[in-house]
């Protein structure tokens, strides 16, 4: 795990959604899970608080290319955001916890 190579785009997404480089990083380092994609891609997870990182690489040539990355928001995926409650009602939850 040495040897990451960093796109422009991956370090425009992680810009975008709050993922600093030290994070990325510990998560592909460190990750509590990890998967492989049907196309040869792996993905993995590492939960720093309220919010899970997941960056997606793959292993091409001896080094490890960071396709991109996001943030899931833990809280927010919980039971009590029920789709199938109504759009205000989950808009209220939100504002609940969120305080």
């Amino acid at each position: 795990m040495s040897d990451l190579v960093w796109t422009k785009h991956v370090e425009e997404r992680m810009n975008q959604r709050g993922i600093s480089y030290n994070e990325a990083w510990d998560t592909i380092k460190y990750p509590y899970k990890s998967t492989q994609t049907s196309t040869g891609r792996y993905k993995f997870f590492k939960t720093y608080g309220t919010k899970e990182v997941v960056i997606v690489a793959q292993h091409q040539q001896g080094q490890w290319v960071i396709i991109t990355g996001w943030v899931k928001d833990q809280i927010q995926t919980r039971k009590y955001f029920n789709k199938k409650e109504p759009l205000l009602t989950r808009i209220g939850r939100s504002l609940l916890f969120d305080l």
